[in-house]
């Protein structure tokens, strides 16, 4: 009688990454990733729940509505929603994303796929893939939550459909693979989990909600268009929502981040953590070398 382990091990690719079967590795792991992190009651929490839930509190008890224009009204909810969307793409990853992998650590997985002709590069894909499913349906699920409470979403123009997608995935990428390296550090999955709490809600906090409330963050305001978790907050805000008067809001100073320059920056921030994500998958994790 197979144990479960191996069992789970029977949906893992058997073609060799050398002879063609990348593709495959790839995929079956997306599946079986995607599959475990859906049925994970901690994931939904964390990627579904508890975002709305704060967002819905906030809108409450902590904004008051009442005091504003009516006309900017459905603009600041839409920038609330947006802001809380860029909570739960930072939580999916470094938080559920994470305690999943910290998970196949414990259980010993990984000591059995360092015996298989496995990719490291097919494992990292397929779990990114993964994750960034998870990570962009709870975005859009703000979003929904946004307008149920009467936020009104509008796309900056043409191009902002184009680039708010790849933004969103650049954006996700850099905390899937922070969620990876926590994973990697603290393969324990309760310690892995509150240094990954904490840290979520620092980054949150310390920069103003994620460089919503500039006025909260005690550096130079610049460095907002810069973190890897404002930039990409403030990006997809200023695509998303129809605000005009930026100056009137509390968002800035600095300037909103619009134009093309942000957008490379953001995508650069995934490119580079991907490339991070995969050495140390392949050093610490599957005990190989750095290059192939």
């Amino acid at each position: 009688m197979p144990s479960d382990t191996q069992a789970e091990l029977a949906i893992e690719p058997t073609g060799a990454a050398s002879d063609g079967g990348w593709t495959a590795q790839a995929r079956a792991f997306a599946e079986r990733y995607a599959r475990e992190m859906v049925r994970s009651k901690g994931t939904l929490a964390w990627s579904l729940g508890f975002p709305a839930f704060f967002y819905l509190l906030t809108y409450a008890f902590f904004v008051s509505f009442d005091e504003m224009p009516a006309a900017i009204v459905p603009d600041v909810k839409a920038a609330l929603a947006v802001g809380f969307g860029s909570f739960t793409v930072i939580a999916v990853g470094v938080t559920a994303f994470g305690q999943a992998f910290v998970t196949d650590v414990e259980d010993g997985r990984y000591l059995q796929f360092r015996s298989l002709p496995i990719a490291p590069s097919a494992d990292l894909v397929g779990r990114l893939l993964a994750g960034l499913g998870i990570a962009v349906l709870s975005f859009g699920v703000m979003l929904l939550v946004g307008l149920a409470s009467g936020a009104e979403f509008t796309l900056r123009g043409p191009a902002s459909a184009a680039l708010v997608p790849i933004a969103l995935v650049g954006f996700a990428v850099p905390w899937l693979a922070l969620g990876l390296a926590i994973g990697t550090a603290v393969d324990d999955t309760r310690y892995a989990s509150i240094v990954a709490t904490f840290a979520v809600f620092a980054l949150y906090f310390v920069t103003g909600f994620n460089g919503a409330e500039s006025s909260m963050f005690a550096a130079d305001p610049v460095l907002l268009n810069y973190l890897p978790n404002t930039l990409p907050a403030r990006f997809l805000t200023y695509h998303l929502v129809g605000i005009e008067q930026w100056g009137q809001s509390s968002t800035t100073p600095p300037a909103m981040p619009g134009g093309l320059r942000w957008f490379w920056i953001i995508v650069a921030y995934g490119a580079a953590s991907f490339l991070a994500a995969l050495a140390v998958l392949r050093r610490f994790v599957y005990d190989r070398g750095v290059l192939p």
